[in-house]
């Protein structure tokens, strides 16, 4: 508890915020998938970041199976029709890490991951 009081929340949101909005352009020029940043302090400690795919151009869970599987091992929940990356479990630069290997697999052919 006292770590915790002594944390500078504003910071730290800052901080997932500009991490949210780094994820969003990084992806933001592809064609194959969609993102929103969720900001609801009454949902999340700060942003999550949603992605769906347009037009059914990949599945969600293939991908997310994908990505455990990939070097480094990267988790992203399945939900509502897309992936969601929790900011607060991030570090600092996994948000770029994370952009660039659903970019890698996306690009790839790798199996299962393309839409039906």
């Amino acid at each position: 508890l006292d770590l915790f009081m002594r944390a500078d929340h504003e910071q730290e949101l800052r901080f997932h915020t500009a991490q949210a909005e780094r994820l969003r352009s990084m992806l933001s020029s592809r064609t194959d998938l969609r993102t929103e940043i969720e900001a609801d302090w009454e949902q999340w400690p700060a942003p999550v970041v949603r992605i769906f795919p347009h037009r059914s151009a990949w599945q969600p869970e293939a991908v997310r199976i994908a990505l455990i599987d990939s070097e480094p091992s990267i988790h992203l929940n399945v939900e509502q029709g897309g992936m969601m990356i929790n900011t607060p479990c991030l570090r600092e630069g996994e948000e770029v890490i994370s952009a660039r290997r659903l970019a890698e697999l996306l690009d790839g052919e790798d199996a299962g991951v393309a839409g039906a």
